[in-house]
C-alpha cells in the first residue's frame, strides 16, 4: 500500500493559525504556575515568553485527522514545555544525558526521551511496515528536537 499524505487545506491551516492565536491569549492572560515560570531572558537580554510552542501543538493535535498522532504531537508539546517551565541550566543532549549516568534525571533528559518516544508514535500512525513506522518515527523526533532548539537561539 503506498501511503498518500492528505493534502492540507488552507481553511484547515487558517483554523489552526486561529486556534494557535486563541491557545497564545489564553496562556498569556493565566500564565499557570506564575509568570516567572512562563518568561526569562534570552541570550540578548530581551524578555521572552515561552507560550507560543505549547499553543501552536495544542491548535495542531487539534486539527490533527490521527487521534494517536494527535496524542504524540501533545505529548511533544507537553515534554518542551515541561523543560521549559521545570529546566535547569544544563544544555545539550551531551549534559543531559551525562547527568543521568550520574543517577539525576533532568527535565533535559525527560524531553529528550518524551520526544523521541513521541515521534515513535507519530510514526506508527503514519506508516504501515514496521522498519517504515521507526524511521518515519526517528524523523518526526528528530524534526521535534531541532524546532525545539529555537528558544537557545532564536
Amino acid at each position: 500500500m503506498i501511503h498518500r499524505p492528505r493534502r492540507t487545506s488552507v481553511n484547515a491551516l487558517v483554523a489552526t493559525a486561529a486556534l494557535t492565536r486563541a491557545a497564545l491569549t489564553v496562556l498569556r492572560a493565566t500564565a499557570p504556575g506564575g509568570r516567572e515560570r512562563w518568561e526569562r531572558t534570552n541570550h540578548a537580554g530581551r524578555a521572552v515568553g515561552r507560550y507560543a510552542g505549547p499553543a501552536a501543538a495544542l491548535a495542531t493535535a487539534a486539527g490533527r485527522v490521527s487521534p494517536l498522532a494527535g496524542v504524540a504531537l501533545l505529548a511533544v508539546g507537553g515534554c518542551g514545555a515541561y523543560d521549559d517551565v521545570a529546566g535547569d541550566h544544563r544544555r545539550g543532549f551531551r549534559a543531559h544525558l551525562a547527568a543521568l549516568r550520574d543517577g539525576e534525571v533532568t527535565s533535559g533528559a525527560v524531553e529528550l526521551f518524551g520526544i523521541g518516544a513521541a515521534g515513535l508514535l507519530a510514526g506508527a500512525a503514519l506508516r504501515e511496515r514496521p522498519l517504515d513506522k521507526v524511521l518515519a518515527g526517528i524523523v518526526v523526533a528528530g524534526a521535534a528536537h531541532c524546532v525545539n532548539l529555537v528558544d537557545v537561539r532564536p
